[in-house]
This record gives structure tokens, C-alpha cells and sequence, in this order.
């Protein structure tokens, strides 16, 4: 009818993701819990500093801190799989 059309852009996402192995503290059954982060490569993804577009290895590091500060915020919480 009108002719338009949508463009869909796939950017690359850099994914980074452990997998921690615990007992519960209620039951004592082992369990596994997957915590992961995500960026793209985009050019809407810059760095705060010098404004420009992240580079790849910048957003590596990103992510390792990221899901470093996630996994210490899981430890420091007892962990329960049941109530």
C-alpha cells in the first residue's frame, strides 16, 4: 500500500558467561546457575571518555568487570533453591 520499508541492522554481541556450581543452604543439593553479560558493536555503544565507537576489546574488559561485580553480588548472598 504505501511502499515502506523496514531495515533491520544485526549488530555483533560480545557475550561473556560463567557458570557457578553451589549447594543450597536449605536442602544441600548441588545446583548450577549460568550469569552472563552482553554488549554490541554498535554506533550507538561509545565510550564515555573520548566519545568515540567501543572497540572490541574495550567491551571484552567491559564485560569481564560487569560480570565479575554480578558474581561477587550472587556469593554474598546465601544461596537457596527451595523454600
Amino acid at each position: 500500500m504505501f511502499g515502506y520499508r523496514t531495515t533491520t541492522t544485526v549488530f555483533e554481541e560480545i557475550k561473556d558467561k560463567r557458570t557457578l556450581k553451589l549447594k543450597c543452604t536449605v536442602c544441600g543439593k548441588s545446583r548450577q546457575r549460568t550469569l552472563e553479560v552482553s554488549q554490541t558493536i554498535n554506533p550507538f555503544n561509545k565510550n564515555k571518555k573520548t566519545g568515540e565507537v567501543k572497540t572490541y576489546s574495550e567491551i571484552v574488559d567491559e564485560n569481564r568487570i560487569s560480570l565479575n561485580a554480578k558474581i561477587k553480588k550472587f556469593n554474598e548472598t546465601p544461596f537457596v533453591c527451595c523454600k
